[in-house]
């Protein structure tokens, strides 16, 4: 018999120098052979192809993170993440109230303590002003006077509205009755020579400023009324 190479000595099926042994048992050996490192190796690339998935599925949500992250920065919401609406509808979604006045007086500014709020204690500088109510465009608003609860100390802060000031304001209502600017930067608008202005305004409503006072009026009161729920918002 011709002698067999290496490789067959590692058969353990009816190795050559064994009686009966046959040129089909080395061919179903080496099938058998083949087929194992085949399953070795197609395991091998599914791991790696669930593998380098996950890493493109956690790049994305990173990525998408970051993303978001950058936007709600761009809006100068310093203090909280931001809903961001698509149009004036979903804009209005918690607006209690809409009213246009004028400032009659701005009061002391008070500390309000915030500790209650979360698991660390701090507190806020808040300055009240008393705006006469003109005119109500929205909600259930029915004294001639409201008070208007605004961020920051009157001595240091020029964002802060004046007394003998025309707005137009866009409301949240407190429990007490008193009401915030619905929004730092959409909230409160001016209106001067027939037109309204507001401090760094941010989307939807940054195109609006400067825009006639009655137009402004006409679309953020029917937005209000016609207010829908932002995408994201249980």
């Amino acid at each position: 018999m011709t002698s067999k190479p290496d490789w067959y000595k590692d058969l353990k099926l009816l190795p050559f120098h064994e009686k009966g042994f046959k040129e089909q048992h080395r061919l179903s050996v080496l099938q058998r052979i083949s087929s194992k490192k085949s399953n070795k190796i197609n395991k091998f690339i599914l791991y790696s192809i669930l593998s380098l998935t996950a890493i493109v599925v956690c790049f994305i949500m990173v990525s998408q993170t970051i993303a978001t992250q950058t936007q709600f920065e761009s809006t100068g919401q310093n203090e909280g993440f931001r809903i961001m609406t698509k149009n004036l509808n979903e804009e209005m979604w918690h607006v209690d109230a809409i009213v246009s006045g004028e400032v009659l007086e701005t009061e002391k500014t008070d500390i309000l303590d915030q500790g209650g709020l979360s698991n660390r204690s701090y507190s806020v500088d808040t300055t009240p002003a008393i705006i006469q109510v003109n005119e109500v465009g929205y909600g259930d608003v029915k004294t001639s006077t409201i008070t208007l609860l605004q961020h920051g100390n009157a001595e240091d802060q020029t964002s802060l509205v004046s007394r003998g000031e025309n707005l137009f304001l866009i409301l949240v209502r407190t429990t007490n009755g008193e009401y915030w600017a619905y929004d730092n930067n959409n909230g409160v608008w001016t209106i001067s020579d027939g037109k309204v202005f507001a401090n760094d305004p941010i989307a939807p409503m940054d195109k609006m400023n400067g825009i006639d006072v009655n137009i402004f009026r006409e679309q953020v009161t029917k937005a209000a009324q016609n207010k829908k729920k932002p995408a994201g918002i249980q």
